[in-house]
């Protein structure tokens, strides 16, 4: 774990001693995911009644930065840290499809989502009973609904030694994009598949998830390619 350097700054809002602890707490945790000394600069803004806003900015080899708004600073704080390297497996230590499947259920549940591991699980293999999500070229997209979620939570994930997913090319898999979404929302879980799949068409992108050294590495590639489509 590298060291944490933390600032927080408060706009619009009176500071507090509580909030500032919350949000060097849940810095410091990211720190697990750097060799590196990492700078963490957190700004925490109320804008309305409706849209308090958590904004970071991590500096450690390069410049991460992410921001989500909620209706209170606690649940932003928690959604930026859950949308940065809290997403990324950089190394499942799962070898058989089940374990791998599990592995990511849990990680998706050590969020602030309030996902249930085991629910996360059986949908995941729920949706595996009825064909494989591995698309092929090293890649699978395992994905599911679940009435108790408000919007789609997700996690990239790489096995370096390949997992044997029922892949539809007969190939081990290596790279996995795991979606949860609501049950209502058919549309954006939809779009989400198809974003994903335009994301991994691309050898070149998949060869650069298979060769980067870390978690920052593959967020930073990620959110890269992203903001291209």
């Amino acid at each position: 774990m590298s060291d944490v350097k933390v600032s927080v700054t408060f706009r619009h809002t009176e500071p507090t001693d509580a909030l500032k602890q919350y949000a060097e707490e849940k810095m410091h945790r990211l720190g697990k995911y750097f060799s590196q000394s990492l700078d963490a600069h957190v700004v925490l803004s109320v804008e309305s009644k409706e849209r308090h806003t958590a904004e970071v900015e991590l500096h450690a080899l390069g410049v991460i930065h992410a921001k989500e708004q909620t209706e209170d600073l606690y649940s932003a704080i928690d959604l930026v840290t859950d949308n940065t390297l809290e997403r990324v497996i950089a190394d499942l230590s799962g070898k058989e499809k089940s374990e791998v499947l599990e592995e990511m259920a849990n990680q998706l549940a050590d969020k602030p989502s309030g996902l249930d591991p085991a629910q996360v699980l059986r949908v995941l293999q729920d949706r595996e009973k009825i064909s494989t999500t591995a698309i092929g070229e090293g890649v699978a997209i395992p994905h599911g609904k679940l009435p108790t979620v408000e919007r789609i939570s997700g996690l990239f994930a790489r096995s370096l030694h390949g997992v044997d997913f029922a892949s539809l090319d007969g190939e081990p898999t290596y790279l996995f994009f795991t979606l949860i979404a609501p049950q209502d929302a058919a549309a954006d879980h939809l779009k989400a598949l198809a974003r994903i799949s335009r994301l991994l068409k691309d050898p070149v992108l998949r060869r650069r998830l298979l060769t980067a050294g870390s978690s920052q590495d593959l967020y930073d590639i990620i959110a890269t390619e992203d903001q291209k489509f």
